[in-house]
């Protein structure tokens, strides 16, 4: 992983929403990559004041918000969801 891509896409994450660094309050971090000690040593030095959040396993994380989306979007328009299983290339639905 390049790490001037990582810093480049927090830069221009924050510019397209509008908003400053300072203005972060905290940060949640999800996704398997935030247990690689170089990308979380450029969190930090990205975010040096803000709160890191991590109740929720950062790998799991992203599974479980995407079934909670899909049992929204399910209920919303009437459509039963018999199963479903994740994988770490996305959501297979029965």
């Amino acid at each position: 992983m390049n790490l001037d891509h990582l810093r480049s896409g927090i830069m221009r994450c924050l510019m397209e929403a509008g908003v400053r660094r300072e203005a972060v309050d905290e940060v949640v971090l999800a996704g398997a990559s935030n247990n690689i000690p170089a990308v979380r040593s450029v969190l930090l030095e990205f975010f040096q004041r803000q709160t890191f959040r991590c109740s929720v396993d950062p790998a799991n994380l992203i599974d479980e918000s995407s079934m909670k989306c899909m049992d929204i979007v399910s209920n919303a328009l009437n459509i039963p969801v018999v199963g479903l299983q994740c994988f770490n290339l996305g959501i297979y639905s029965l």
